[in-house]
């Protein structure tokens, strides 16, 4: 066993200790060997019988806190993952409700009545507070809509309107 000390003598005595004949402590005297002896000794005796019951006694506070907090918090997560399953319970009830009254919107919708998506109006709401008055972005939302409103021609319809804007 190490003693975790910057003290070169500990570290010689624990390699005299566990029988390292190689350590520098064999070449000490007997008085040399009994001061670096009273040094380590209480690092590696147990004579204070209190101390050792009130260090215990401290640890297993501490592990009864330790065990008490994570009691509370297991608590409280159950707490919390029944109001998440509450929550998505109701959510999946109003949505059921609502079913029928939901409209959703998509590009076809759009597309039919020669329009845009509202959602063009905020991109480019958006890409305006990023670029300066002169310049232009789209996004990539935008061309794809635009592909698809050009395609919903026929070819003759396109090589026509094509023919009518040269």
């Amino acid at each position: 066993m190490m003693f975790k000390s910057g003290n070169e003598n500990r570290s010689n005595y624990t390699e005299y200790f566990i029988g390292h004949s190689g350590s520098i402590y064999w070449r000490k005297k007997d008085s040399g060997k009994a001061e670096i002896f009273r040094k380590v000794e209480p690092y590696s005796t147990f004579l204070n019988i209190y101390q050792l019951e009130r260090q215990g006694a401290d640890i297993l506070s501490m592990v009864q806190e330790l065990e008490d907090l994570i009691a509370s918090l297991r608590d409280r997560d159950k707490v919390k993952d029944d109001a998440i399953a509450h929550l998505s319970d109701q959510l999946l009830a109003i949505s059921h409700n609502k079913e029928e009254e939901l409209i959703i919107f998509d590009d076809d919708y759009f597309l039919d009545r020669d329009d845009f998506p509202p959602r063009f109006a905020y991109y480019r709401h958006m890409i305006s507070k990023l670029l300066l008055p002169h310049e232009y972005a789209s996004t990539s939302d935008e061309h794809n809509y635009g592909m698809k409103r050009m395609l919903r021609l026929s070819p003759e319809q396109r090589y026509q309107d094509e023919k009518e804007n040269w």
